[in-house]
């Protein structure tokens, strides 16, 4: 079997605002919560990974880079939901 992404914790300042995101601008899916107190909110990019959001009090402007590749269509879609 290949190695792929599993998950990666994403620090997010709010989770409920974090999900909506996600799943109503970027179209992913939301799975729920898990982690020990459900502390993590769950996010389904594919089969086999997740973005797991935690909520932190990290500094401000530290720097943390997530690239997705979107068909033209589903940017499109994205970025007009974002403008809006």
């Amino acid at each position: 079997m290949t190695a792929v992404l599993a998950h990666t914790i994403v620090p997010v300042r709010d989770q409920d605002e974090s999900v909506d995101f996600y799943t109503n601008v970027l179209g992913f899916q939301y799975d729920g919560r898990a982690g020990m107190n459900d502390v993590f909110a769950m996010i389904c990019l594919n089969d086999s990974s997740t973005l797991d959001l935690r909520d932190s009090d990290e500094i401000p402007g530290l720097i943390h880079h997530y690239a997705f590749a979107l068909g033209r269509p589903h940017f499109d879609r994205s970025f007009q939901a974002i403008k809006d």
